[in-house]
């Protein structure tokens, strides 16, 4: 099981990281703030440590991105966005 999380650095930068269930750091990049938090789930190198389940917040909620991850093996896990 795997978890990543998203933690503000600076005001024009994240790091994003993936940890696991003992919030181990299995692998981590730092990004411009103006880019999509689901972005970095899209190089292999990023996620070539990821096994079985992937869970993040609703904002990850993407068709294309929950193919590509199952096709290499990895369930995306959300909270369902509720449409207003």
């Amino acid at each position: 099981m795997s978890l990543t999380r998203i933690y503000r650095c600076f005001k024009h930068f994240y790091l994003e990281k993936i940890c696991n269930e003992k919030e181990e750091l299995l692998n981590f990049m730092i990004t411009p703030g103006d880019i999509d938090d689901r972005k970095p789930l899209e190089y292999k190198a990023f996620i070539e440590f990821i096994q079985g389940k992937l869970f993040g917040d609703k904002g990850y909620i993407s068709k294309n991105l929950f193919q590509r991850l199952f096709v290499d093996g990895i369930q995306l896990i959300t909270k369902r966005k509720i449409a207003l």
